[in-house]
């Protein structure tokens, strides 16, 4: 069994709960033991446009730590995938910047003997389309729209989890888990997330976009990977809905959830009931819990 740290970011521990629930109930399904670190904190994604040092470094001392346990890292936020790799290739690519980084490190008693693997979800449930299929309990059988993210595709000369402009790998998996999915043009655009801090309707505008281009398409559902999408186009639908002048009422929910619960895994341990948007499965839920539900989320 391969271990990982698992990283959970800043939104995984704080409101995606279903995300991480899902993650750590799916991954022994694949032979990964997740380990938990002390001592992880922000990527330095959110923190890009003020310092790029203060991002690397961040992002660096992260990458240190899993090193001093001797583990490579399971990254299942598009944003922190993104900058834990770029920080790699970064300072691997510039010697000076690199011993500034150092030097930070050696402050807190830590140091940078470099490499340790950054690996998303996707890639470890596209390497495992066998075992999805041979332990498919629960067939989808529904008709699912993927969204992949930006930080999971771009930029283009950065190792990404799958091609920049013409990706294959969440309709691969989801058709493992005998759904049907096939290409949508909107499938690889912006879904605003990460405008939510400074331009919330530009934000708004953007997730009611995507849900809305998947609805229109005729999709039961839309699927993501990326907790910064997810906590839009899931949590604040209506809101989403609302900026846009469109009725949105689409099921918004994670990969890890719906392979979990194709290969039989307990719905509830998956954290569906986390979700904010429409049930997927079991039908409709009561006006009275999605208003509740809409109160957490505020």
């Amino acid at each position: 069994m391969r271990k990982l740290a698992l990283y959970p970011g800043c939104l995984l521990s704080t409101s995606q709960y279903g995300y991480e629930m899902s993650v750590r109930k799916l991954m022994p399904k694949f032979d990964i033991e997740l380990v938990d670190v002390p001592g992880f904190s922000c990527c330095g994604g959110p923190v890009r446009h003020l310092s790029m040092n203060m991002t690397y470094y961040l992002a660096i001392r992260n990458l240190a730590i899993a090193k001093k346990e001797g583990l490579d890292i399971l990254a299942p936020c598009n944003v922190c995938h993104l900058s834990l790799t770029e920080a790699k290739m970064k300072l691997f690519g510039s010697p000076d910047l690199l011993e500034k980084m150092k030097e930070k490190l050696m402050m807190e008693g830590l140091e940078w003997d470099g490499p340790v693997e950054v690996v998303h979800p996707l890639e470890i449930m596209h390497e495992n389309l066998d075992v999805i299929k041979d332990n498919l309990v629960n067939p989808i059988g529904k008709k699912l729209a993927c969204h992949y993210g930006c930080h999971i595709l771009r930029y283009s000369d950065l190792e990404r989890c799958d091609h920049t402009e013409t990706p294959v790998k969440m309709e691969e998996i989801l058709r493992a888990a005998g759904a049907e999915s096939e290409p949508y043009p909107e499938r690889i655009n912006c879904c605003g997330g990460l405008y939510v801090a400074n331009q919330r309707d530009s934000a708004l505008t953007k997730a009611g976009q995507k849900v809305e281009a998947a609805q229109f398409r005729g999709y039961d559902g839309l699927v993501d990977t990326c907790p910064w999408g997810h906590r839009l186009m899931d949590g604040q639908q209506q809101e989403c809905a609302q900026t846009i002048g469109e009725k949105l009422d689409l099921p918004v929910i994670y990969l890890t959830q719906v392979v979990g619960y194709a290969m039989g895994l307990d719905p509830k341990e998956l954290g569906f009931d986390l979700n904010l948007s429409k049930p997927l499965f079991g039908g409709d839920e009561s006006e009275e819990a999605a208003d509740e539900k809409e109160e957490v989320a505020e």
